[in-house]
């Protein structure tokens, strides 16, 4: 397991939005008190017709064989109750790096946007399987969110209000 490192300190706080039709979702960064890097960049689709919107890293690193690493984008997003954004690998992290997602496959529910831990900030682990160190660089594409539709069934589910991320709601 990797070591997780924390930048705190305040920086300006432009909110800029992305959407797509009617604004149904909508790509913020988070709170200053919850920034840990200056200039990140907001995720968008790299042509008119792509599915995913790439998330770019926000520091330059390095991982060895079998380490992984928690990028936290001080990107968080505002989604409709019936949505899912979905966090997937790009291909070429896969195939040309030898990375993968920690947790193969990230889901961010639309009631973590905002929670209290660290509002909404959206964290993407990656995990070297690979024989040789794979350069990360500030600004490189590490990952995909692609936007889902949840049907959600008639069963009444828990009304416990979420307080964080991984893991905060059970294990």
């Amino acid at each position: 397991m990797g070591t997780l490192c924390f930048f705190l300190g305040l920086f300006s706080s432009d909110i800029v939005n992305k959407s797509k039709k009617e604004g149904s979702i909508r790509f913020e960064f988070v709170e200053n008190s919850h920034r840990r890097h200056v200039d990140v960049k907001l995720p968008e689709k790299a042509t008119e017709n792509s599915v995913g919107y790439d998330f770019f890293s926000p520091e330059k690193m390095a991982l060895a064989p079998g380490e992984e690493h928690m990028f936290w984008t001080d990107v968080k997003v505002h989604l409709k109750q019936d949505e899912a954004l979905m966090i997937s690998p790009r291909s070429s992290i896969g195939i040309k790096k030898n990375l993968m997602l920690a947790n193969t496959i990230g889901m961010i529910d639309p009631d973590y946007y905002g929670n209290e831990e660290n509002d909404g900030s959206i964290g993407i682990c990656l995990y070297n399987y690979g024989t040789e160190r794979a350069l990360i660089e500030k600004g490189g594409r590490i990952a995909q969110g692609t936007v889902i539709t949840v049907v959600h069934d008639k069963i009444p589910g828990n009304s416990n209000k979420r307080k964080g991320g991984i893991g905060s709601t059970g294990q």
